[in-house]
Order: structure tokens, then C-alpha cells, then sequence
């Protein structure tokens, strides 16, 4: 006998703002008679840390010193720190039948807020000698790139907007590649660890 245990909510995208209500509904399915010996529904909220070799020692003090916080905070997947909501329902059963357990993630963001400031656009130049990081410098084209970020406090359920303007090389370009890349920060009084990821990759070509 196949049993299966679902939650289903009402709102497609599971995106909740706090004090709102999260409606839904636990489904079981099954082609003949089901027993059991309760259903039960719980929502649970976890602020999860991902050690790597690089912030070990840090995120371990960060951790000692970190105090429960009753505050709603947003769904967040980062590199070091993830914040997530689920939705779980188990059903218990029988010694001679194992029990089921469904879990549901839902996304919480804080409400939609007014900022009286304007926009303050950023300009920036990008030539070899303001590059980080590099080795071989001396082989490097002499290039000059320009450009400007429209705000560098931006809304990201908005358009991320700008100018970006090669005004001189000395190679042949053939492609330019621009990337988006979230850079997170986590520590205390200890240290701090920072690390990025890319999270949007453009890449654009040149026909010679």
C-alpha cells in the first residue's frame, strides 16, 4: 500500500510577509484505507552556519557569542549563513508501518518600504593599474574602461542599472564578461570572513 503525505499552499509563489496568515492544506493520498495515529503540523525557522576550511575559527567565535533573537528576519541562502521557514507534517503509525513526513519550504520578505533618499549614482574607471591581484601586469593590454552604476542601493525585485563604456585597448576584443557576484561578511569581535559567489553571468561577443 503506497501512501503519500503533501502540503499544498495557497499562494503559488509561498512568498509571506510577517503577520500575515500561511494557509494551505495537508493532503494524503492513498488507494485504500489509511490508519493512523495522529497527524501533527509544526513551523520552525533555522539560522544554519556552513564551516569551510577558511572561517572554522571565526564562525566557531561568532557562534559562541551569538544570542537567540526573536525577530522574523528574511529568507536568506547565503555562502556562510542561511535563514530559512519550513513546513513540516509527520504522521505516526503503526510499529509495522513507518511513518510519513513532509517538509515545506516558504520564503518570508519584510514588506515593501519607502525610501525618502534619491538615488546617488557611482562613477568608476577601470584601467591595469587599478586591478587587484594581478601577476603579470606587464603583459597586460593597456585598456581603459569607464562606466556608471545608477544606485548602489538598489531593490532586488528591481532592474540593476548602469553604463559600461571601453574607451580605449590596445588588443583585439573579442568578448567582454560582466558578472554579478554577492559578496557576504560574517563575523565578531574575533574576525571576519568574507567570500562571494557569482550570481549573474553576462557575456557578450565581438564578431571580428
Amino acid at each position: 500500500m503506497s501512501v503519500q503525505l503533501d502540503i499544498r499552499l495557497k499562494r503559488v509563489n509561498k512568498i509571506y510577509h510577517e503577520e500575515e496568515i500561511v494557509i494551505g492544506y495537508v493532503v494524503v493520498e492513498s488507494r485504500s484505507e489509511v490508519k493512523h495515529e495522529g497527524i501533527t503540523l509544526t513551523m520552525e525557522g533555522n539560522v544554519t552556519m556552513q564551516l569551510s576550511s577558511k572561517n572554522v575559527g571565526i564562525l566557531e567565535a561568532f557562534y559562541s557569542s551569538a544570542k537567540p533573537v526573536l525577530t522574523l528576519y528574511e529568507t536568506y541562502h547565503g555562502v556562510f549563513i542561511s535563514i530559512q521557514y519550513y513546513l513540516k507534517c509527520e504522521m505516526k503509525r503503526s510499529l509495522l508501518n513507518k511513518d510519513l513526513q513532509k517538509i515545506l519550504e516558504f520564503i518570508m520578505e519584510y514588506k515593501n518600504q519607502k525610501v525618502d533618499s534619491k538615488a546617488i549614482p557611482v562613477n568608476f574607471s577601470i584601467t591595469p593599474e587599478s586591478l587587484q591581484n594581478v601577476r603579470y601586469r606587464k603583459n597586460m593590454p593597456n585598456f581603459v574602461i569607464k562606466g556608471r552604476i545608477d544606485s548602489t542601493v538598489c531593490n532586488i525585485m528591481q532592474p540593476f542599472t548602469g553604463e559600461l563604456c571601453i574607451e580605449k585597448c590596445d588588443a583585439p576584443i573579442r568578448s567582454v564578461e560582466l558578472q554579478l557576484v554577492r559578496v557576504e561578511t560574517c563575523g565578531c569581535s574575533e574576525g571576519y570572513s568574507r567570500d562571494g559567489n557569482v550570481i549573474l553571468d553576462f557575456l557578450i561577443l565581438y564578431r571580428v
